[in-house]
Order: structure tokens, then sequence, then C-alpha cells
């Protein structure tokens, strides 16, 4: 990793720890696709269904 890329990731990791999901979000591109086979949809496309996604 990175020195630029290292200070992104751990700040989505925080607010994804402190369930600050506005800020989560705030990590993702506008079109960001999300994969995690442990959702119900395990690929969420954009943000809004990633924030569907994750309520």
């Amino acid at each position: 990793m990175t020195a630029a890329l290292r200070p992104l990731v751990e700040g989505a990791f925080a607010a994804f720890e402190a369930k600050d999901l506005p800020t989560a979000l705030g990590y993702f591109a506008d079109d960001a696709v999300m994969i995690d086979p442990h959702y119900p949809i395990p690929t969420m496309r954009g943000q809004r269904a990633i924030n569907d996604g994750l309520q």
C-alpha cells in the first residue's frame, strides 16, 4: 500500500467501524461497486445501493 493510499483506507475502515455510513460512503465514487458475499444482495452498484445494502 502506498503512503498516499494508506490514510484513505484507514479513514474508510474507521468510518465503517464507527458505523458512520455517511462518512464511509464519502470514500466511494457515485458509480462504485461493492461486492460482499455475506449480504443478501452481494453486488451493490452505486452509492444508493451500497447505502441501502449496509442499512
